[in-house]
């Protein structure tokens, strides 16, 4: 079972690449390192990766709110749209507050460690 419910045989067969895109799946700059291929600059860079990241959640959320926009000034866009947007949004910064605590939480433990 994982943290967001139980997997479905279904879900748990479908290559993560045909759903987020093959550019974007965890680890694919790692096994291309391991393959001997030359490491791309950006990919490689983990504070990159989390301005990326942060990017990508900030983007959601100026999405969220030109939805609420829209359907505030009622330019066309539909009220379950603003809503949908505006509950990914929120699920997004969700994720990234719960990383950013596990990461901390990793950082805390290296430093109790004794040498």
């Amino acid at each position: 079972m994982s943290l967001l419910g139980p997997i479905s045989p279904i879900s748990s067969q479908i290559p993560l690449a045909h759903v987020i895109g093959p550019e974007k799946v965890p680890g694919a700059d790692l096994r291309r390192l391991a393959a001997g291929a030359p490491a791309t600059g950006a990919g490689t860079d983990f504070g990159a990766v989390l301005e990326g990241l942060i990017r990508e959640v900030d983007g959601k959320r100026q999405t969220a709110e030109a939805a609420t926009r829209s359907v505030l000034l009622g330019e066309g866009a539909t009220l379950h749209e603003s809503i949908l947007a505006r509950q990914e949004a929120s699920l997004a910064f969700s994720l990234m507050i719960e990383v950013r605590n596990k990461a901390v939480e990793g950082y805390q433990e290296l430093m109790r460690m004794t040498v």
